[in-house]
């Protein structure tokens, strides 16, 4: 018997998925200030996606949640000197829901992006194949169907509220005083900061590349990219424009090649766990193993 998807909730023009906005930043402020800003932002980014997320299936919300987390991560690591006298609170208590949307993720790019792009190399207009891939999505859609209501259960945990209430309390309570208290160094300006910082992270990137090697290191590499090509668009008032635009550029580039490499990788991992034909599974590690040797 055939499998049926469930019905998408409808889509609402309020619950749209809420893209990153550039932080105003500008070169007089102290940067507690700047952290503030910027890490207000990332959170909202975050929060907000998250909340349309009960309301909407759009796949671009939960890319967009996590978008927004990672945003939020890599500034909180960006500003870590500058925010040590008021500590962030702990973070484990949102793992089941961060862990519930990157899998929810991985199934929605699988389904929706990646495999796709195979089916006419594997069907070839053949019958018996066309059947197999179309078995293959319904297994696909159901095990979306199933990680949802998962995604939705963690969303409802009284501890994932209470995390995110932390937070918020963090960043428009503690952070808000260390800013409202903080005065312009003279001797080390947010600018000169700024620029000094994202120097250091295209240099860690830039040795990180040349010792890409294996898997592992290319997810290294891959994390590093992410991190320069966030802290970039934190930042991106307080840069150099044009060595600002190339070098995220370059992580960026970085950024998306090596994850269509994994999104291969992770597409044959999850089609591995369902009731898919033999022959498409072996036909899926071909294409992953020539995708690798082709890197």
């Amino acid at each position: 018997m055939d499998i049926q998807p469930k019905l998408a909730l409808p889509t609402n023009p309020s619950h749209a998925p809420r893209q990153a906005k550039p932080p105003v930043l500008t070169t007089d402020m102290a940067t507690p200030v700047a952290a503030l800003h910027v890490l207000r932002e990332a959170f909202s980014h975050f929060t907000t996606n998250l909340n349309n997320l009960q309301h909407a299936d759009d796949p671009e919300l939960v890319h967009q949640a996590r978008v927004g987390w990672r945003r939020f991560k890599t500034s909180l690591k960006l500003f870590q000197a500058f925010t040590h006298a008021s500590t962030p609170p702990e973070l484990q208590s949102l793992r089941p829901l961060l862990d519930a949307l990157g899998a929810l993720r991985d199934l929605e790019v699988a389904s929706l992006e990646t495999l796709p792009m195979l089916a006419n190399a594997y069907t070839d207009g053949d019958r018996t194949r066309q059947g197999h891939w179309r078995a293959m999505e319904q297994a696909l859609a159901h095990a979306a169907d199933q990680q949802r209501d998962r995604l939705h259960h963690a969303l409802s945990q009284p501890q994932t509220g209470a995390a995110l209430l932390a937070l918020t309390q963090w960043l428009e309570s503690d952070l808000a005083q260390l800013a409202q208290d903080a005065v312009v160094d003279p001797k080390n300006s947010l600018q000169d900061w700024a620029r000094q910082h994202i120097r250091h992270w295209h240099s860690q990137l830039k040795a990180a590349l040349a010792r890409t090697t294996d898997a592992d290191s290319a997810h290294r590499t891959r994390i590093l990219a992410k991190r320069l090509r966030y802290g970039i668009e934190a930042l991106r008032p307080l840069l150099p424009q044009r060595r600002a635009k190339h070098w995220h550029l370059q992580a960026s580039q970085l950024q998306n090649e090596m994850g269509s490499q994994r999104d291969v990788q992770q597409a044959l991992a999850i089609a591995a766990g369902l009731p898919v034909d033999p022959s498409l599974l072996e036909f899926l590690r071909g294409v992953a193993v020539g995708q690798t040797q082709n890197r």
